[in-house]
This record gives C-alpha cells, sequence and structure tokens, in this order.
C-alpha cells in the first residue's frame, strides 16, 4: 500500500517542480528529459540567480573551435573561421548575440596584426545558423612552410531576459591550428580571357556614380541579369578623376554574375570628387581576389571605363530615381594580365 501511493506521488504531483533549480541542475543531461525541459522553462521565465544562469549557458554552449583552409598558397591573408554552436537546440538561449573582445593572434608565437577583409573586397561575415554561429578572424599573408596559427580571445554572449535583466556569459578562448603555406595562388585560380569572352564581359559589365541626399558619392559596378559572365571579375579597382594624372586605388571587388552582381565603392572620400566632371575607372585583375572568394578562376582582363559621369551639369548630381541614372557601358578591355597591381 505504501508502495502504490510512492508510485502515484512519483508519477502524478509532478515532483521536479517542486526541488530548487540548485537541486536539479548536476541532473540537466539529455535536452529532452524532464529536469532539462523544467530548468528550460525557469532560464526564460527569468527564475534563476546570476550563478545558475552562468552554469547552465556552461553546459549549452560548446567549446568553440577555430576552422581554416589546412593550405594556402604565399602571399594570400588566411581566412579562418571562429566557430560556435549550441548544444541541442539555439532557441533554448536565443535570441542573444555574440562577440569576441580582446582578441590577439599568433603566427608561431609570434603576435601578428590582423589583416582587414574590407580592404581585400570580402566584407567580414557574421551569420547566423539554425544550430552554429562563425566569425571570421584574418591572419597576414605567410612565407612558405609549415606554421601554427593562434586565436587568444574572450567570448562574450550576451542574453537580454524581461524585466530588463541581461546576463553577460564568457568564456576565454586560446584556439590554435596548424596550417602549410606553399605552391602559388596562380595553382589554385585559373586566368581565363580571350577576345570573345572579352566581348561578352563588354556587354555585360556597367558602371554609374550615385549620390545622396547627404552628399554621398558612389561608385557602382554592376553586371547586366541578361548577360551572363564567362568568368567572375575579381581584382582592384583604380580611378582618377578628370583633371589628374594618376590613378587612385579604391579597393577590390568580385562580381561573378550570378549570386554576386553588384558592388559599390564609396567615393566621398576623394578631394574635389564634388567638382570632377568625370571618372575614369579600371579593374585590374588580381587572382588573390578570387582566391579569397572561392573561385577557381578570374577573368584575364583590365576593364576600363573611359569617362563615367560624376554629374549631369556641373557639380551636383540631380536628385532622380536610381533606375533614371544611366549605366555607363565598358570602353575597352585589355587581356592577358596574369597578376594583380600588388604582384
Amino acid at each position: 500500500m505504501i508502495m502504490g501511493v510512492g508510485v502515484y506521488l512519483y508519477q502524478d504531483l509532478d515532483w521536479i517542480k517542486w526541488l530548487p533549480s540548485a537541486v536539479l541542475l548536476p541532473f540537466e543531461g539529455d535536452f529532452n528529459s524532464q529536469v532539462s525541459m523544467e530548468l528550460r522553462q525557469r532560464f526564460r521565465a527569468n527564475r534563476m540567480s546570476d550563478r545558475q544562469v552562468q552554469e547552465i549557458l556552461s553546459h549549452r554552449i560548446a567549446d568553440p573551435v577555430l576552422h581554416s583552409k589546412l593550405k594556402y598558397p604565399p602571399g594570400v591573408p588566411i581566412v579562418t573561421s571562429f566557430q560556435y554552436h549550441y548544444r541541442d537546440v539555439f532557441h533554448f538561449v536565443g535570441p542573444a548575440t555574440a562577440s569576441l573582445g580582446d582578441y590577439k593572434l599568433y603566427v608561431d608565437d609570434d603576435e601578428v596584426t590582423s589583416a582587414s577583409s574590407r580592404d581585400l573586397g570580402v566584407d567580414p561575415t557574421y551569420f547566423l545558423r539554425v544550430l552554429q554561429r562563425d566569425h571570421k578572424i584574418w591572419f597576414p599573408p605567410l612565407e612558405q612552410g609549415k606554421h601554427q596559427i593562434t586565436l587568444d580571445a574572450d567570448f562574450y554572449f550576451r542574453w537580454s531576459q524581461r524585466k530588463s535583466r541581461e546576463i553577460l556569459y564568457t568564456r576565454h578562448c586560446r584556439l590554435s591550428r596548424d596550417i602549410e603555406v606553399q605552391g602559388d595562388v596562380l595553382d589554385d585560380v585559373s586566368m581565363i580571357g580571350t577576345v570573345a569572352e572579352a566581348e561578352l564581359v563588354k556587354i555585360t559589365c556597367k558602371a554609374n556614380i550615385l549620390s545622396s541626399t547627404a552628399g554621398r558619392y558612389y561608385l557602382t559596378l554592376r553586371t547586366d541579369r541578361s548577360s551572363p559572365l564567362p568568368w567572375p571579375v575579381a581584382g582592384q579597382i583604380l580611378v582618377r578623376r578628370a583633371q589628374d594624372a594618376g590613378f587612385v586605388p579604391l579597393g577590390y571587388i568580385f562580381l561573378n554574375g550570378t549570386k554576386v552582381r553588384y558592388a559599390g565603392k564609396r567615393i566621398s572620400g576623394l578631394p574635389g570628387i564634388e567638382q570632377a566632371p568625370w571618372l575614369e575607372v579600371r579593374v585590374v585583375p588580381d587572382p588573390i581576389v578570387a582566391f579569397l572568394h572561392h573561385a577557381d578562376a578570374c577573368f584575364d582582363g583590365v576593364l576600363i571605363w573611359e569617362r563615367v559621369p560624376v554629374s549631369a551639369d556641373g557639380p551636383s548630381i540631380p536628385q532622380v530615381p536610381l533606375w533614371r541614372i544611366p549605366r555607363i557601358p565598358l570602353s575597352q578591355v585589355v587581356l592577358n594580365q596574369t597578376v594583380g597591381p600588388n604582384h
């Protein structure tokens, strides 16, 4: 009889709800267990102390890892991926934000300065997957040989709860990876260009200069949807004003005519841009830019726009709909430029 009452109490009184979180935490176990589901409800309802929250996040956030290719050609920045994921399901701790702070980079135990992904035409990526997030870390180009790259950083995780409570979870990480630098970037990226392909590029690539009411100017390069590129266009953008003799580097560009059909570069910082009637624009191919965009080929030709109007009549651009601003076709394509301007 006593045993029967005990079984009844165990099954029907939902005894887990009556136990303190401190008692349940050591038995959290599998995500779908009764204990785990109860703790999850308390977490979301803001019914845990700061120490208990830290403990449950430690259990739910897996140890981060550092990913990269195992082999890189010399002269190419080493892009690595700092990855972390939530065990079981993301929604347990979302919505949240995460970031890296106070991080240092080392190559063979020597501290180095991070490469600039923006300068290379590769925007920093920080994107959400269902159960995993990536944060790109850029090491500088390395010499031939075997190297160990290391990231030393604090990993911050912020989670805002109801009642204006914010949780800050921090984990210190020191992650290393061995890589080998060998070969040449042209072993991985083919520079391809024929007269027929140059004609296709001339048909599909256009440029124009846009302005905003705030006085900002943007050079835009794009491809027509109806005329696909034979190979990706990847390289450095050079510009010069009408009255100048030399070119100024503006940055890098990658267009493949499918997923990436448009690129915009801010040119407001060019001295005297408001008084320039036009810019001459060139795109010089660079296989490193193609490599960093995971392309195995690059169009081998310099794209030249001899005159891209900065204004329609004088120093100010009329504010008209974007589709009414003319897109300037290429003036010419010079083939057989096998390397970029910095090589």
